[in-house]
């Protein structure tokens, strides 16, 4: 599964390090997650790599909330500038 969200993030722009670094948090986040929630850790990783492309349904199962609101609240404490998509 990890070398699936590693493509994914290459095709984004993430070199590979990047891509790795970030899907191996993502593996281990959903594993926790999937713990927390007594489900499948596929289905926990699943639900954050969809949220990722934007998709936050199945996080939502998962008590995760992922808005717009809540992105862009994220976004300025880490000291990033927020651009909505269009």
């Amino acid at each position: 599964m990890g070398y699936l969200l590693a493509d994914l993030q290459q095709g984004l722009g993430m070199t590979a390090e990047e891509s790795f670094d970030l899907s191996k948090n993502i593996v281990e986040l959903g594993t926790d997650l999937a713990s927390f929630n007594n489900v499948e850790d596929a289905v926990a990783i699943d639900a954050i790599s969809k949220a990722m492309l934007g998709e936050a349904e199945s996080a939502k199962q998962l008590g995760l909330l992922l808005n717009v609101d809540r992105v862009k609240d994220f976004a300025e404490a880490q000291g990033l500038v927020y651009n909505e998509l269009t």
